[in-house]
């Protein structure tokens, strides 16, 4: 099955798209109600065209979606020369902001965009390009290494864009696995090589972004969209790497992998046996083995390289709502520095992946505190009574305080709301305002955290 097709209808040329069902195939598949959904043409001027198919016919013993004739070749094509792929990536963020959210049926994945030589982006209705990925050996093989399997609108523009930029800067795919279910289970878990260890010299700020995007930390397109900016050649957000730093960067690649693998491997391990486990009492040891394990060999390892001090406690607050213990670790000069805080987030992370085996029918949703009170509880409500889990840091506000980084360390304040289910009803979560005050340090080349003094204050708890 090849598509788009350049077909010839009552003499004019047109554009279709190969269902690969025959006629009766077709029926069967009730799909006559989605022909006439929408795909929109987006000019570099921002003006919008709607590409409205005539219908459908048949075309070597197969059903086509057929409509206007649009003369542009797969967004993916184009990816192989990466200054030329970043001006169409760039195109392409800033038509699918300008289409925003409110338009139905547009495609969310990159290879179903059609590129003219103009400039001008071709989104065909959704359901067709869906169609083309779920089929096996269409145009579209391999998109699924840049559409996340479980988001829509502006969070899945956000993935794909980092996917894509990932793909560019570090010249591989993030999730470069080939079968589908692991492709997809890496994916959701964000099992992936920070783009920063990917690409030796990459901007840091950019390689932080395109991280967080890859994540799920950032779900907004605008912010990738200003790290890259509207002209920077690709070159540009590169800086001079010396040999003894190369090598340096090779060692933390490998490194971070090897640990990546190892959690991976586990965690998939005891997610899939969870319930033998328990059964047989080995669960309770085996999860204290793993998370132990995890945190004395990561704070072996520093990852925070090339992060300025600022960086590093902002990554410390930030992985409290993403459960990442280990980034956590990473951060610190020793884990002594702060064990409640590890153990804290470990053990929520340990309760979450097991509820999440145990109760597949309603399993429980983990939000970071922050983005709950930037969506709103509403955003939330279709989620079942009990099943919303809010953890983590909101309204954090980082203060460096009067301190020399030439000696080696700084101080910072930071002060925020820490979140967590209420001990007292689990349908509540319950804040506290702390206080910290922080100092970080220079060690083996690496800026790491190696005091943190709270103080702490109750506040009103708020209902799911």
């Amino acid at each position: 099955m090849k598509s788009p097709l350049e077909l010839q209808i009552e003499g004019k040329p047109a554009l279709g798209f190969d269902t690969g069902l025959t006629a009766d195939a077709f029926a069967k598949a009730r799909l006559a109600p989605f022909i006439a959904r929408l795909g929109y043409a987006v000019k570099p001027d921002g003006s919008v065209q709607v590409w409205q198919p005539f219908g459908v016919i048949e075309q070597n013993h197969t059903i086509c979606l057929a409509g206007p004739f649009f003369a542009g070749v797969p967004m993916d094509t184009l990816i192989a020369e990466s200054d030329s792929f970043l001006t169409v990536l760039r195109r392409w963020m800033a038509a699918r902001l300008h289409l925003g959210t409110s338009l139905d049926g547009l495609a969310v994945y990159p290879a179903g965009a059609l590129v003219a030589n103009d400039g001008t982006i071709l989104f065909p209705p959704e359901w067709i390009m869906r169609r083309s990925v779920e089929v096996a050996g269409t145009w579209l093989t391999g998109a699924e290494q840049w559409t996340h399997p479980d988001l829509t609108g502006p969070a899945a523009d956000t993935f794909t864009a980092a996917a894509l930029a990932y793909r560019i800067f570090c010249k591989t795919a993030p999730f470069p696995a080939q079968e589908k279910q692991v492709l997809r289970q890496d994916i959701r878990e964000a099992v992936f090589l920070p783009a920063h260890l990917a690409e030796a010299g990459l901007n840091m700020d950019l390689a932080r972004c395109i991280n967080d995007c890859l994540s799920g930390k950032i779900k907004t397109l605008s912010r990738l969209q200003n790290s890259i900016g509207e002209q920077t050649p690709v070159a540009q957000f590169f800086s001079p790497v010396t040999e003894e730093n190369r090598l340096k960067r090779e060692r933390e690649k490998e490194q971070y992998a090897k640990r990546l693998r190892t959690r991976t491997k586990s965690r998939r391990f005891l997610t899939r046996n969870t319930t033998i486990l328990t059964g047989s009492g080995i669960a309770v040891l085996l999860v204290a083995l793993i998370v132990g394990s995890f945190i004395q060999d990561n704070a072996k390892q520093p990852t925070t390289a090339g992060m300025q001090p600022l960086e590093v406690v902002q990554t410390y607050y930030d992985s409290f709502g993403r459960l990442d213990h280990t980034m956590m670790s990473a951060c610190l000069l020793k884990d002594a520095v702060a064990k409640n805080d590890i153990t804290s987030v470990s053990s929520y992370y340990v309760i979450t992946k097991m509820r999440q085996a145990y109760e597949t029918a309603s399993p429980p949703v983990l939000v970071p505190a922050q983005e709950w009170l930037d969506a709103g509880p509403a955003h939330y409500a279709s989620v079942p009574e009990g099943q919303l889990i809010v953890f983590g840091v909101s309204d954090c506000r980082i203060t460096p305080l009067e301190s020399d980084e030439s000696d080696g360390e700084v101080s910072f304040r930071a002060d925020y709301r820490f979140w967590a289910p209420s001990e007292a009803d689990s349908l509540l979560f319950s804040a506290r305002a702390n206080t910290d005050t922080l100092r970080v340090v220079l060690h083996k080349g690496a800026w790491r955290i190696t005091e943190i003094e709270r103080e702490s204050s109750a506040e009103a708890q708020s209902a799911q």
